[in-house]
């Protein structure tokens, strides 16, 4: 899920390329630095893709199916407070740079 959110949060100079194996990126995540060595486009896996795709909808509102809260499966509920927490600490870290502090 971390190479996901970091693909498609920008973090990655792999948007474009064609899949290298020999590339290395380093990125926070969760308050610590992830570092890939490899093709972060070949370790990003359909189930990681569909969640975040689904985030927005949870963001607005709408669960991934009928029902309340306890009738989501697990992995949706766990992804969805992984996406949640790696935004917010983006934008903690965001504020921080604005403000001047490391």
């Amino acid at each position: 899920m971390a190479t996901t959110f970091a693909y498609f949060n920008g973090e990655s100079s792999c948007l474009n390329c064609e899949g290298h194996d020999d590339c290395e990126i380093e990125f926070d995540f969760h308050g610590r630095t992830e570092r890939v060595i490899g093709c972060i486009k070949k370790m990003i896996t359909y189930e990681s893709r569909k969640m975040l795709n689904l985030y927005q909808h949870y963001k607005n509102g709408f669960l991934y199916t009928a029902g309340g809260l306890i009738n989501q499966p697990a992995v949706y509920i766990n992804s969805m407070a992984i996406i949640q927490n790696a935004i917010a600490q983006i934008e903690i870290d965001e504020r921080k740079k604005k403000n001047g502090h490391k």
